[in-house]
């Protein structure tokens, strides 16, 4: 099987579930902690090749609520990790914490607006 037909492949699943194909891209680039993957130039070629307002509709739902998982399994990673960090290395970030406490919220307002990847925030 070429790449031309992989991709026609592609295609005929994104034409059939949007809302899945938008859903599974989403979640596994959401799902990559500190990397941006460029997942959205993907969702909106495939928004190309929907005709329906409903499938286009279900392919926004799908890539949002894939996201917002992706979002929640990187978050619940960093919490698992933070416990069983040893003493000093949490003293450590609770010190980096205190030294940015102020200007994060800037940062993470900037950065939430811009097209920017806050996964490093």
């Amino acid at each position: 099987m070429d790449f031309a037909n992989l991709l026609d492949a592609i295609l005929d699943v994104v034409q059939d579930q949007p809302f899945l194909a938008s859903f599974i891209i989403s979640l596994v680039s959401n799902s990559i902690p500190y990397m941006a993957v460029p997942y959205l130039i993907v969702i909106a070629v495939f928004a190309g090749h929907v005709d329906s307002l409903l499938g286009k509709i279900l392919l926004v739902l799908g890539g949002g609520f894939g996201a917002a998982i992706g979002k929640l399994i990187v978050y619940m990673l960093g919490r698992s990790v933070h416990m069983f960090l040893p003493e000093d290395t949490k003293e450590n970030l609770d010190v980096f914490v205190k030294l940015f406490e102020k200007s994060m919220f800037v940062a993470i307002l900037l950065f939430a607006a811009l097209p920017l990847p806050d996964d490093l925030l």
